[in-house]
């Protein structure tokens, strides 16, 4: 499903420049769970906006589902992000003016045609998050879980086949984390791709895989014990 060829990311200019990813060589397959970890100022999150389409390489080659995304322009990206791709957080980036089933549903707006029923699937994101009572309250009004549980939702409302997430537990408490830790554990039984940015050794071990990096290339690439669906 994903295939990176060489990807570098140069920043700046030379003589000065600062190279955040060198050669990267990474394979992902559909339904996937992989943890990407490394010190801070690696390049795992660099990386995982590439992978994301948030961000380009400097050098290199990007397949995503059989497609050359390295080469598009900035429209073709944003459609690829919207259907394609699912993204999470550290920081829940929920609109506090609005309700939690209308940040659910804001992402829609970026759809062709906006659905008739949209609605309808923000409470159905909801419900796969167990918040559909939550939908008419504000985000002030929700701890932090239930805001990155929104958050979530509003990842899912476009059916995308991968999820990305970026330290999605690091603002959680240790009950809240393993709440959302059970709901990453049922999408990718469910099929979804799970790519996930972590410090956290025993997040990372929700992983069938953990990709580590180290000042910019990969320093491992390792299988873990879980085995899809399984147990720790």
């Amino acid at each position: 499903m994903i295939r990176l060829e060489g990807i570098s990311k140069l920043y700046g200019r030379p003589p000065r420049e600062t190279r955040a990813l060198s050669g990267i060589d990474l394979c992902i397959g559909a339904g996937e769970y992989v943890a990407v970890m490394g010190p801070s100022g690696s390049g795992k999150s660099t990386l995982l906006n590439i992978i994301g389409c948030l961000d380009r390489a400097t050098e290199g080659r990007y397949i995503l589902k059989e497609r050359e995304v390295s080469t598009l322009d900035d429209a073709a990206l944003s459609g690829v992000r919207n259907e394609v791709l699912g993204f999470v957080f550290q920081q829940f980036h929920l609109l506090p003016r609005l309700n939690v089933l209308k940040n659910v549903v804001l992402p829609l707006i970026y759809a062709p045609e906006y659905p008739s029923n949209a609605s309808e699937m923000g409470e159905a994101a909801l419900a796969s998050v167990g918040l559909q009572s939550k939908r008419a309250a504000g985000p002030g009004e929700l701890s932090g879980g239930q805001q990155q549980r929104v958050a979530i939702a509003r990842a899912l409302i476009n059916s995308p086949s991968v999820i990305l997430a970026d330290e999605p537990t690091g603002n959680l408490d240790r009950q809240s984390g393993r709440e959302i830790l059970d709901i990453f554990r049922k999408l990718n039984h469910d099929g979804r791709t799970i790519i996930m940015v972590t410090h956290d050794p025993e997040v990372a071990a929700e992983a069938q895989r953990t990709v580590v990096i180290e000042d910019g290339r990969i320093a491992s690439d390792r299988s873990g014990a879980r085995s899809k669906g399984g147990g720790s």
